[in-house]
């Protein structure tokens, strides 16, 4: 099986390093879409069985909050972007997995069923936009929602990296992707040919406070931080912000075994998270 991931962004680029590592035939595409042609001229020219879709406005190493001072492209990229991939994946029955975000909820204990209840920003709301639409494919297209990724690589962008820069961190359960735990389910959802809505998380939850533990723990350091409630944050932040807990109970049943828990993920990772800081 041939995989295409388009956006060379951290995901793109972290999920592509994987899969090759996994001996996978896998291949990256950078190029911007215009339209339904642009994808249709890149499928026609890779002629992958599976398109990824790692393409989206998040804000980057600025937070959501940028988005909100960049509505157009933000849109384009996270609303347009996703419809024109879906789009020409059904007219040539490639098969496209998109990589969504569980910031449409705030509160706890959701399921795929359960409809968005959170619009506090444009990026989540832009999210709810492009999940509706991408429900109309369901043939062709696997959508999983990640929340806040952990990783074991310090990045910018990863979830852990952000919050140790933090002097003040908010301490709320929250659903939790921890990328060397759930790429693996990914490839099995892939090969499995599954399509539809899936919260792409582990089981259970944790919280920021509870990962800083966890570091300080298993580094030796002591971190200076100040733990904050969501009233808070909202002072401090342009944008709303989505704190929520989201089941994994249908991907459960999608993989045997099921999917790691989030505080034992969390540990694992973060042990190698210090040791890739060395």
């Amino acid at each position: 099986m041939k995989t295409l991931i388009w956006g060379d962004g951290w995901l793109g680029n972290r999920l592509s390093s994987f899969m090759e590592e996994q001996g996978r035939n896998v291949s990256l595409e950078h190029g911007w879409i215009t339209g339904m042609d642009s994808v249709l001229g890149v499928l026609d020219r890779e002629q992958p069985d599976v398109l990824v879709n790692c393409i989206a406005q998040t804000g980057g190493d600025k937070s959501v909050d940028w988005c909100e001072s960049n509505r157009n492209v933000t849109v384009e990229s996270n609303v347009l972007v996703p419809c024109y991939m879906a789009l020409a994946c059904a007219k040539l029955g490639v098969r496209m997995a998109h990589f969504g975000s569980g910031c449409v909820y705030n509160g706890h204990g959701y399921t795929e069923e359960d409809p968005p209840n959170f619009f506090g920003s444009l990026y989540s709301r832009t999210k709810v936009q492009s999940e509706a639409v991408l429900k109309e494919f369901e043939e062709v297209v696997l959508q999983i929602r990640l929340r806040m990724p952990l990783d074991s690589i310090p990045h910018s962008r990863n979830l852990l990296t952000k919050i140790l820069k933090y002097s003040k961190v908010i301490s709320v359960p929250n659903s939790i992707t921890v990328i060397p735990s759930m790429f693996p389910v990914l490839l099995r959802l892939l090969d499995q040919g599954t399509t539809g809505l899936f919260n792409f998380v582990n089981r259970g939850n944790v919280t920021h406070g509870e990962l800083l533990t966890m570091y300080q723990r298993l580094s030796g350091k002591t971190l200076e931080y100040e733990l904050i409630g969501e009233e808070e944050l909202s002072e401090l932040t342009l944008a709303g912000r989505s704190n929520c807990t989201i089941e994994s109970t249908k991907l459960d049943g999608e993989v045997e075994g099921g999917v790691e828990e989030a505080h034992e993920a969390a540990e694992r990772c973060i042990r190698e998270y210090i040791e890739n800081e060395s």
